[in-house]
């Protein structure tokens, strides 16, 4: 259930004999998450007293021996594990103090390798060392104090093989002049590029939290923060061997009983291209271009660079919907904690884009958030603190539909509080809870004003088919005096018929 969703920490084919050979510490570890695991929410049944000995039992030994500085591949195995419970049972703080343990043992450990390990034990010695890299990178970006790392593919666990191909009338639908400029002379693996995809998020939610709090950016410009991480993305997809392509694996086209024989390939195959899609969606998000940036930006924005970011907004945000659709129909099981987050944090796009008065994009942005729901509902029955991050969309959809029936006089728009939004897109450590934090707990700030949103997606003049087409817009408007010329205690943006044009005539084909 949770091998490779995140953490790549064991071999599933040698698991019982390598638990049953463990120092006891290790397999009380497990135990106690995986228990855990099979009752969340159940602390009254006969199992619940035996989880808490193995959790204290586990915690005692492996904090003596981590105290002590031992750092030995089960000592670190064992706190990654303990850590995964404490996000379980909603301990997001003490989830920090044991990455963090483990964090530094690794590192002790690496240094301290004199010996170099050969087969079976080196790929457990590699698991055990990106498990505790992704764990840094996921749960505890921005209190990550370990660098890039910059290795070779060599030096990554060992993968499962790309699945048989099918046979070519099941091979993936997909024009015949699609562009494939990919090399697929080297392949490390799918482990490896899920990894590397894994680790460009440490990175994303630290630009995310300096937009929260308005440093200057102006992601246009070749040396901003926006640009730097979108070539992040584009330089791992560029690193990927054309064999690990859609149109070369044929997700769609395979069975389930297909996809549950190949499970550890289709895992994390299936987490690397959502994950692309996600950290490319939220870069492009329209709420931190027409919103946020405006206010830590210097002078006017462009009108070009936003109606593209709308553009790969729409798109990439479809590509996600669309594999939860795929995962859905291949009853691949999905129950990444992580994969949780940015499923929610894209939901938001789709949660403007049902505000469109084209008909066709409202139904399909409101068909891809009740998809996004319907997930994340699943998902917080295994990881409690997912359900806050659902009653955050719930009560946005409120806010918006009680706003916008008040906005009646002011044709689309509606208006929320931005709070809301950066709750998803920036959230802190002490949100990783299962239960809403009352009004006594929250700490005093204050509030930004509500954002007002006017439905438009047309940023630049667009390119009209017709005469009669053209007649709907005005040339002569412009950009900032569009979307910045707004009441001073409001923010807005426009999303209007978001991508009429593009969603008649987009293909689900993916250059991932």
């Amino acid at each position: 259930m949770i091998h490779l969703q995140p953490l790549p920490i064991f071999r599933t084919s040698d698991l019982v004999h390598y638990l049953t050979v463990a120092p006891q510490f290790l397999l009380h570890s497990f135990l106690a998450l995986v228990l855990t695991l099979k009752r969340p929410g159940l602390y009254c049944d006969p199992f619940s007293e035996r989880i808490q000995l193995y959790t204290e039992s586990a915690e005692e030994a492996v904090r003596k021996l981590a105290a002590k500085g031992a750092s030995t591949i089960e000592v670190i195995q064992s706190l990654c594990l303990l850590s995964l419970r404490d996000i379980l049972v909603c301990q997001p703080y003490q989830a920090q103090m044991t990455i963090g343990t483990a964090s530094r043992l690794e590192a002790c450990r690496t240094q301290s390798a004199t010996v170099s390990l050969d087969g079976l034990d080196r790929d457990l010695s590699l698991r055990c060392r990106w498990s505790v890299y992704i764990l840094e990178s996921i749960f505890s970006p921005r209190l990550c104090a370990a660098e890039e790392l910059h290795v070779s593919g060599f030096n990554f666990p060992i993968s499962s093989p790309v699945p048989p191909a099918l046979h070519p009338t099941r091979n993936e639908n997909y024009p015949s002049d699609l562009y494939n400029a990919y090399d697929s002379k080297n392949d490390f693996g799918i482990i490896t590029y899920y990894t590397k995809m894994v680790s460009i998020w440490r990175h994303l939610s630290i630009w995310l939290n300096h937009i929260r709090l308005g440093k200057e950016e102006a992601p246009w410009l070749p040396e901003s923060g926006y640009a730097k991480l979108v070539a992040k993305v584009y330089e791992r997809d560029s690193q990927l061997p054309a064999k690990h392509l859609l149109r070369n694996v044929s997700f769609s086209n395979r069975s389930p009983i297909e996809v549950s024989e190949q499970h550890e390939y289709w895992v994390p195959w299936v987490l690397m291209q959502l994950q692309c899609h996600a950290y490319l969606a939220i870069l492009n998000h329209p709420f931190i271009h027409l919103v946020a940036v405006r206010n830590c930006s210097k002078g006017s924005q462009s009108g070009m660079f936003l109606q593209q970011t709308l553009d790969s907004a729409l798109f990439n945000s479809g590509w996600v919907f669309r594999f939860l659709q795929l995962c859905e129909g291949h009853q691949l099981d999905l129950c990444d904690p992580f994969l949780g987050h940015l499923i929610a944090t894209v939901a938001t796009i789709p949660w403007l884009l049902q505000f469109v008065e084209d008909e066709k994009i409202s139904l399909k942005a409101s068909q891809d958030l009740i998809l996004c729901k319907s997930f994340l509902k699943r998902l917080s029955s295994l990881w409690p603190h997912i359900s806050q991050k659902l009653e955050i969309l719930e009560r946005l959809q409120i806010t918006a539909e009680y706003h916008r029936r008040d906005l009646s006089n002011n044709g689309r728009a509606i208006k929320f509080p931005p709070s809301l939004l950066w709750e998803l897109l920036d959230p802190h450590i002490c949100q990783m809870n299962s239960q809403k934090p009352s009004p006594t707990d929250e700490p005093v700030v204050e509030q930004a004003p509500d954002a007002r949103i006017q439905i438009t997606t047309h940023l630049t003049h667009p390119l009209a088919e017709s005469q009669d087409a053209a007649t709907f817009y005005d040339a002569d408007v412009d950009v900032d005096q569009a979307t910045l010329n707004v009441p001073e205690e409001l923010e807005q943006m426009y999303i209007d018929d978001l991508f009429n044009d593009f969603m008649q005539t987009m293909s689900f084909n993916t250059t991932v």
